[in-house]
């Protein structure tokens, strides 16, 4: 009996690491499904900050290729208190609401081109004008820096590259995945290299773990590229000792742990993630639950 008994476990555990899903929600034109999300970030030493956001998602066209689907943010709300940082968050969640985003998806779902960018350029920097009309800089803080800085991962392609590959509902559309499932991707336009790998669970849901994927090499580039930011060409050449030292000195670590449920449907159910980023002393956690409403 107990030997019948480890024969099925083994024969489940092969089960789980064969099998493999296609994630292809069901779609049609007016179809509609709401998210609420509430993500938690904690920054080390400072008050937890939540921003609560209902998001719709609305098939509005059938094409050749696939589906518009376009995405409005109709509720966003924060308790952002009245230091800088959480300033700036409160005003940038709440100026978000009714911004729509559309979408062009292959048969699958999965996200291939944004169909309004210029449109979305332009909110951006009206945006980013209307944030800072209401907030005192430091003195050390350029105004006009950090909105090149936003500015700058405002490209189509990092936009897109954004929604394909960042935590959101439409993340594993047009993926084929099973346990032992990798991919690497880039956080940002600060190119901080991440390899996610999945793991299909026996309940049915899909675990992700990510982690940087950075070498030392790798670190040294991206510090490289923060210094050119920051001064005249030229000056970060002379700080070359400097960033080597620092470099052999760093500690930075990221890491997602994403869960996913689907509907019968397809569509995503819910997203429950924790992302922990540690370096130079100082500890960011994010804590998401996202949920189709009902």
């Amino acid at each position: 009996m107990r030997k019948l008994f480890l024969l099925s476990i083994m024969m489940l555990a092969a089960l789980m690491v064969s099998a493999q899903i296609t994630v292809s929600p069901k779609m049609k034109k007016g179809m509609k499904k709401t998210y609420i999300g509430e993500t938690t970030t904690t920054i080390q030493g400072q008050k937890p900050i939540t921003v609560n956001v209902e998001t719709l998602y609305e098939v509005a066209d059938v094409t050749p290729d696939g589906y518009i689907v376009n995405i409005t943010i109709k509720d966003v709300k924060s308790d952002g208190d009245n230091d800088f940082t959480g300033r700036i968050l409160r005003l940038s969640t709440e100026m978000m609401k009714d911004i729509k985003t559309s979408y062009a998806t292959d048969k699958n779902g999965k996200v291939v081109k944004i169909q309004n960018y210029q449109e979305m350029k332009a909110k951006a920097q009206n945006l980013l004008d209307k944030i800072f009309e209401d907030i005192t800089l430091p003195p050390a803080v350029s105004l006009d820096f950090i909105k090149e800085q936003a500015l700058s991962n405002m490209t189509e392609e990092m936009l897109l590259k954004s929604t394909q590959m960042n935590t959101n509902p439409m993340l594993l559309n047009g993926k084929t995945i099973q346990t032992g499932t990798e991919e690497e991707y880039t956080l940002d336009k600060m190119g901080i290299k991440m390899k996610r790998v999945y793991t299909l669970k026996p309940d049915g849901s899909i675990q992700t773990t990510s982690t940087h994927n950075m070498n030392k090499e790798d670190l040294r580039e991206f510090v490289t590229a923060q210094f050119e930011k920051l001064f005249a060409p030229g000056q970060a050449d002379m700080l070359k000792d400097q960033i080597n030292i620092a470099i052999e000195n760093l500690k930075m670590e990221i890491s997602d742990n994403t869960t996913f449920t689907l509907s019968s449907d397809g569509w995503v159910k819910t997203i429950e993630s924790e992302v922990i980023t540690s370096g130079v002393g100082a500890q960011t956690t994010t804590k998401t639950i996202l949920r189709l409403k009902k």
